[in-house]
């Protein structure tokens, strides 16, 4: 009798350009699995606070996602994925530098859900050692930005795409939230979210320049505004999103 294997149980890890470029793909559907789907990157926490459903007040929210947030994971995306590359990741480190750079006891809960939902989805398609590995410091709970790093650089993304697809994620989770909770009309929200990567696409070059820079000199942009919410979100009655 002729035995089937599961070649997704095998693994698949990127051969060459074209299968990179379909990983970058996968990685960046919002179908695949990594849990994203339920949360709000801060839009209904803010939404609780003031109306956020004109355009205007959703590119200005999405430049301040992006200016602090995003820029700050840029860097740590950079500095990750550089380490992964050249064998000097210690994840004990990285545990420690991302932990410090989040405030709020909500978006270190946040992170390492999304964290442990990424190391699940990427097991099953590029299972490899270092993703068991980037969860050892925490119990199989690491942050998000470490966990998708992993993945990332597993499923042969470079540091810069890598970057790319975690931005995409952010900016998808507020224009997706805007669409739910305010009832935007889904292809404006396309166009949103479109125009506010353009503008913060320096981003990803900025994050990749991070490169093996010593993580004591990584900025860490943040806006004390979202850390508040978060904590507020947290204790909402009724409320849609995880965060």
């Amino acid at each position: 009798m002729t035995t089937m294997t599961d070649p997704i149980l095998e693994g698949s890890r990127p051969r060459n350009d074209a299968t990179s470029h379909a990983a970058r793909t996968i990685l960046t559907d919002g179908r695949f699995p990594s849990g994203g789907h339920a949360h709000s990157a801060g839009f209904e926490a803010a939404a609780r606070l003031g109306d956020l459903d004109h355009p205007d007040e959703l590119d200005r929210f999405l430049d301040g996602r992006l200016a602090t947030t995003g820029a700050t994971d840029a860097w740590l995306l950079g500095a990750i994925t550089a380490r992964i590359a050249n064998d000097t990741i210690d994840w004990n480190e990285t545990e420690t530098e991302v932990q410090a750079r989040i405030m709020s006891p909500a978006l270190r809960t946040v992170s390492r859900t999304l964290g442990r939902q990424w190391l699940r989805a990427g097991r099953r398609i590029w299972p490899d050692p270092l993703l068991d590995d980037v969860g050892i410091p925490s119990d199989g709970s690491p942050h998000q930005v470490a966990a998708f790093a992993a993945v990332a650089s597993i499923a042969g993304l470079s540091p810069t795409d890598a970057i790319a697809v975690h931005l995409h994620h952010l900016v998808s989770a507020v224009t997706t939230a805007a669409v739910r909770l305010h009832g935007l009309d889904p292809f404006t929200a396309q166009r949103h979210q479109l125009d506010a990567l353009e503008r913060w696409h320096h981003l990803t070059k900025v994050g990749t320049a991070a490169g093996m820079t010593p993580w004591r000199d990584l900025p860490a942009p943040s806006g004390p505004m979202t850390d508040i919410a978060a904590e507020r979100h947290a204790r909402m009655n009724g409320r849609l999103f995880q965060s």
